[in-house]
């Protein structure tokens, strides 16, 4: 099975954004030595506690620190930039790391503010067409855009490999798109987990092998999954408090925290330590590293999955590289 990592950047307590974007450098080369496939930064805006509000950018820091693993902006939102753009930047990052960058093509909502803001126009509400989007993204990246479109005498690179492009996928309708354009799917099971196997077996259904040279020849997926484990149950509860707490103030209550607690802090701010969900597909995978492999390959094969994609959100940058050995010696 192979492991790779979504990473939000977070920033630790009593750290700077900088810190943080060169721990998460660190990070990455630790997850090479590790034979991590993959390292998938997020696209996030106005959310105080984390320092990865341009993937481009630091997918570009981590690829001159590394040589082997893959990099992957995960992902860009569409809702936000023009195309035309979006494809000069990623085939500029292919032309710097040949063979080794992903394009996670997605979308989703900041915030009215930060969303406002992020928008040329900011006198009308924006039009935006997902799946119109992604074709011409697509065809800006293959240089195949139809001769009677608008855009296709602008030439992106036409003479570089373009990255790897994936479709970023909660639901089925994302999930069918990316089977219908042949492309390799990045499906989420930790914002709708009771929806992932549905909108697996929807991915494979539409399934269409693309003729798009380095496209995959059958359906390929990974499964994203929030993910802490300790070697007891207990501890990877405690461990995993920061992410439940912060997550419940933005979900439930609306409540943005201007900076990520320390595991103490947040066991201190919910009023103790939160049991693990049981449930088949939680959306937090809590539980005891002997028991991660069975956990997370139980996911993995019920979606037809060959690889895992962790997220977490430890406060603490020096966990964080023992979680992911310990997470590493498991599957070993």
């Amino acid at each position: 099975m192979k492991l790779s990592l979504l990473d939000q950047v977070q920033i630790a307590p009593g750290s700077t954004a900088g810190e943080a974007i060169r721990q998460s450098i660190r990070l990455s080369q630790t997850l090479e030595q590790l034979g991590f496939e993959r390292h998938w930064l997020v696209e996030h805006h106005a959310v105080p506690y984390e320092a990865c509000v341009d993937p481009m950018v630091m997918a570009l820091a981590l690829a001159q620190a590394t040589s082997s693993i893959r990099v992957g902006v995960g992902g860009v939102l569409l809702n936000n930039y023009s195309p035309y753009k979006i494809a000069e930047s990623a085939k500029t990052l292919a032309a710097l790391a040949p063979g080794r960058i992903d394009l996670g093509l997605g979308q989703s909502v900041s915030g009215p503010l930060p969303d406002l803001a992020l928008q040329p126009d900011r006198t009308q509400k924006p039009a935006h067409d997902q799946a119109a989007k992604v074709k011409e993204v697509l065809g800006h990246l293959f240089a195949d855009l139809p001769a009677d479109h608008p855009f296709a005498p602008l030439k992106v690179m036409p003479d570089e490999a373009p990255p790897l492009p994936w479709i970023m996928a909660v639901g089925q309708t994302s999930a069918e798109r990316a089977g219908t354009l042949g492309l390799p799917l990045a499906l989420s099971a930790f914002h709708r987990p009771e929806e992932a196997q549905a909108a697996a077996a929807a991915y494979r259904k539409a399934f269409r092998p693309s003729p798009r040279p380095g496209l995959p020849p059958a359906p390929k997926l990974f499964l994203a999954l929030r993910v802490t484990s300790a070697p007891s149950l207990a501890e990877a509860e405690r461990l995993a408090m920061p992410m439940r707490w912060a997550f419940q103030q933005r979900r439930r209550f609306n409540i943005m925290p201007q900076r990520l607690p320390s595991v103490d802090e947040a066991v201190e701010l919910a009023g103790g330590v939160w049991p693990a969900e049981t449930g088949d597909w939680p959306m937090y995978t809590i539980c005891a590293l002997a028991d991660l492999r069975a956990r997370l390959l139980r996911m993995a094969e019920a979606c037809g999955a060959d690889e895992i994609m962790l997220q977490d959100v430890l406060p603490d940058p020096e966990r964080r590289l023992s979680h992911y050995h310990d997470v590493a010696q498991v599957f070993s």
